[in-house]
């Protein structure tokens, strides 16, 4: 058996259907629908202090880290889908929401 050639895999990403493409747009600016507004503005703000601005010491248990950066995973995908959704439509010629 030869060697795996892990070259072939770098920069490439998963095709994915129209549909999808179409989906993922709608789900952006929904995120930035919802966090628009004072409300999910004030929800952001306290799922980062949670999670991106939270910091445990050198010694923390592995799994303890490994579920922060999960955590912190997650609110970094929703402020990226709604940054993509601000983009998307200011591109389109409209005013995005802030």
């Amino acid at each position: 058996m030869s060697a795996p050639n892990w070259g072939e895999f770098e920069n490439r990403s998963p095709a994915r259907e129209p549909a999808e493409a179409g989906r993922d747009e709608k789900i952006a600016e929904t995120a930035l629908r919802a966090v628009s507004n004072p409300d999910g503005r004030a929800l952001m703000d306290y799922l980062r202090s949670i999670t991106i601005e939270r910091h445990y010491a050198p010694g923390s248990p592995d799994a303890l880290l490994r579920e922060l950066e999960g955590q912190r995973r997650l609110v970094h995908h929703i402020e990226q889908l709604a940054e993509a959704a601000r983009k998307a439509i200011a591109e389109r010629g409209k005013n995005p929401p802030r």
